[in-house]
């Protein structure tokens, strides 16, 4: 069968496909429609109502992502099943148009070799434009009897991945559902249980896996759609580069976050310096905050405190103090939370001995003074009548119980006990600890390994506003304060108990209504919920805990960020996907294992060893500063050529005016990026030559950005200016992830001679 033959017998099952997908698209949103108009009366029916709007919402979404790309592909089974494969599942009644890709029967696409062929005869690539197919590429697996009836003749065209790959970049990650590979594919479908490390060299495809591996688990796994996926980005600019790629699969319980944006209410942070951050992000600041936050529980003098109380001292002994503080700890490790417990305590103890200081003073009084009682006896008979009778059922105990109560209110809302009381066990908020720990709480007992300079340089850093190294310590302290919530659980509580009192008068009021469901029933069935969508909810709650988390760049977390993922996923269903050699922080471990400790399990490491992004000249030419990074690193094998080398620029022409000429030169199709450590005066450069060019919108054809926010991008074109003092202030690590952003030319340019070795893969080349 010839090529066009083969197209047009695609065609046929394409459009039967259409078909279906557009009849099945117009029947959802008929219902969808149908549902919001339906009238709620009350939450119940407003729940379910909502709920079946989202269910019919996401399929529809789905169907209409997956419309452009309905099938990529098809797979040919030895037993003469065929399968097309696709974004989202379409069916024609019970036949199956195409099938899911993440379906099972959809893994042979992905995993099929020549010598693992899975069963498959053939895998076939369909390309498709605005619903029509323009192309078709097979993979053949056995000899022309086992291929099925077409035979090898019939192999077609040019890879569908090298094609990819060749594509021009248009400032986003595009998903990859068509072309993942085998080794990737693995790591997709890879159990969700414990820690997965993907390691892996620029350009073999890390985020790519990550992205996808979240959609095949919100598709795998219920308690993972139900609870979300958490995706953990170094940047916000990054975050909108892969933006795309999750909605494209039809995927919306999704949460995407820098590690800043987790802490509700935090304004936006600026990057620490570096020794700010190491010090920070030390797993030692954990004991610290948590110290130091203890010691200040029940404080007092050393042998007790004294109350001061409508004029008279009341002494709490420190045995006593302990013992309420024991009693506050025991109910709760969560300070606030305590705090609320040691005062009452502490409440029950003051008035305790406020009765006893008046019994006291009562029997002082009886014992000095009894002549004046007498007469005062004697006074009394005399005009007796003026007495009040004693009234019927007089109860003294009762009597007591008043007063103590009463008494004890006067002492909580006394100012100077609310004064005391907050000095023995403070109020505090998470920003609040943390200032008072840098600014002065930093010594030999909470902060055994920090010296004096050390010290010095965190109290300062307490001075400043906020940067992104604090947000791990603000959020371990939040965890250890906790907040009381006694008032809004008791505002609950009132808003439910008149629920089930209004609950039992429509039973009473409705004929035949009364045994059928009880007033408790009734009023949890009227209870609003939190009809938002999955991720505003998360994002807005500190405590949301996640079916699994993904961490990109992962060799740059701290053990502090380390411990605030853990408490987002106490089930450790984490993928982590990152390469050492291009860790920028300067961190005592140098392995997955070391780095990953504060997780507290044992992670699980693959390692994607194909390049797929950049070329086989670029990986070649950055091969002695990455053993110079990293010895022990595997070699990188790339798949495709891009027929140049990468080009250090020399001549007698300043930096300047060679990067201009670069910027109006001709590199064909594609984005280009200046990467430099001065990209505000090159912008300004730039704009005076009429150059357009933009620091943020990385959809525009030439950007200009620091090295540090280039981290998981990728472009077709990459100056990268001034490397030396990229090497200088911003370490080789950060060098060598400048050096491999692209996927087709590399040039170096910087004033005077180039005083790294980077090998002789380079052209040495002279603008001008």
């Amino acid at each position: 069968m010839s090529a066009s033959e083969q197209i047009a017998a695609e065609q046929h099952h394409i459009d039967r496909a259409y078909r279906s997908l557009d009849a099945e698209i117009a029947q959802l949103d008929r219902r969808r429609t149908a549902a919001l108009a339906q009238s709620a009366g009350d939450s119940t029916a407003l729940n379910e109502r909502d709920a079946e709007v989202r269910r019919l919402g996401s399929r529809l979404t789905a169907l209409m992502r997956a419309e452009p790309n309905l099938s990529f592909g098809r797979i040919d089974r030895t037993d003469g099943l065929r399968v097309h494969i696709g974004p989202a599942g379409v069916r024609d009644g019970d036949d199956r148009l195409v099938i899911d890709w993440r379906a099972p029967a959809a893994a042979p696409f992905y995993a099929a070799t020549a010598r693992e062929p899975l069963g498959l005869a053939r895998r076939r690539h369909l390309t498709l434009d605005q619903r029509t197919v323009v192309r078709v590429d097979d993979d053949l697996f056995g000899d022309a009897d086992t291929a099925g009836a077409e035979g090898t003749e019939d192999a077609v065209g040019e890879g569908a991945l090298l094609r990819a790959l060749s594509a021009s970049r248009d400032g986003r990650m595009h998903d990859a559902v068509a072309t993942l590979q085998a080794e990737q594919d693995a790591i997709v479908r890879a159990p969700k249980a414990g820690v997965l490390v993907v390691q892996g060299a620029p350009g073999t495809g890390k985020t790519v896996v990550a992205l996808h591996r979240a959609a095949y688990l919100l598709y795998s796994a219920p308690e993972v759609l139900r609870r979300g996926v958490l995706i953990i980005g170094p940047n916000t600019r990054f975050l909108n580069y892969i933006g795309d790629v999750l909605p494209a699969l039809g995927e919306t319980n999704v949460v995407t976050s820098t590690i800043e944006g987790l802490l509700p209410g935090l304004e936006a942070t600026a990057p620490a310096e570096p020794e700010t951050a190491r010090l920070l992000g030390d797993v030692a600041m954990a004991t610290a905050i948590s110290s130091f936050v203890t010691a200040l529980q029940g404080a007092s003098e050393e042998d007790g405190h004294v109350i001061s109380w409508d004029g008279d001292q009341i002494f709490l002994p420190r045995g006593t103090l302990e013992l309420c503080t024991d009693r506050a700890r025991k109910h709760t490790q969560q300070h606030n939370v305590a705090r609320e417990v040691f005062r009452e305590l502490i409440l029950d103890e003051l008035t305790s001995r406020v009765e006893q200081a008046d019994s006291d003073l009562l029997a002082e009084v009886d014992t000095g003074f009894e002549d004046l009682v007498g007469k005062l006896d004697a006074a009394l008979a005399k005009n007796s009548d003026a007495l009040m009778p004693m009234s019927e059922g007089h109860d003294p105990d009762g009597e007591q119980a008043l007063e103590r109560r009463r008494l004890r209110a006067e002492l909580a809302a006394d100012v100077t006990v609310q004064r005391d009381l907050e000095e023995l066990w403070p109020h505090l908020t998470p920003d609040g600890a943390v200032t008072r720990l840098l600014r002065d709480g930093l010594d030999a007992q909470t902060a055994p390994h920090l010296d004096e300079e050390e010290r010095r340089l965190l109290a300062q850093s307490a001075e400043e506003p906020w940067t992104d190294a604090h947000v791990a310590l603000l959020d371990e302290a939040a965890e250890i304060l906790g907040e009381d919530d006694s008032d809004q659980v008791a505002t609950a509580e009132r808003a439910h108990q008149q629920q089930v009192a209004h609950a039992q008068r429509v039973i009473a009021s409705t004929p035949g209504l009364a045994g059928l469901v009880s007033a408790q029933d009734l009023a949890e069935r009227n209870t609003e919920s939190d009809t938002r969508d999955l991720a505003t909810r998360a994002l807005a709650d500190r405590s949301w805990t996640y079916g699994h988390v993904i961490v990109d760049e992962a060799q740059e977390l701290t053990p502090m960020q380390w411990r605030m993922l853990a408490r987002r996923c106490p089930v450790r269903s984490m993928t982590v996907v990152g390469d050492i050699a291009q860790t920028s922080a300067e961190l005592a471990s140098r392995t997955w294992s070391d780095r990953l400790a504060a997780l507290r399990t044992t992670p699980r490491l693959e390692e994607l060893t194909i390049c797929y992004r950049s070329p086989r000249e670029l990986v070649e030419a950055v091969e002695p500063l990455l053993r110079t990074l990293r010895p022990d690193a595997r070699e990188i094998d790339a798949v495709r050529s891009a027929g140049t080398r990468p080009v250090i620029v020399d001549g007698d022409l300043d930096d300047a005016e060679q990067v201009l000429q670069w910027a109006r030169g001709e590199h064909g199709p594609g984005q280009r990026v200046i990467i430099t450590p001065a990209p505000q005066r090159l912008l300004a450069m730039l704009a005076d030559q009429g150059i357009e060019a933009s620091a943020e919108d990385l959809r525009e054809p030439l950007v200009v950005l620091p090295p540090v926010a280039v981290k998981g991008l990728e472009f077709d074109h990459v100056l990268v200016h001034d490397p030396d003092r990229v090497a200088d202030e911003d370490g080789l690590a950060t060098l060598y992830v400048a050096l491999t952003r692209a996927t087709g030319t590399l040039t170096l340019i910087q004033s005077g001679p180039l005083t790294l070795e980077l090998g002789a893969a380079w052209e040495r080349r002279t603008l001008g």
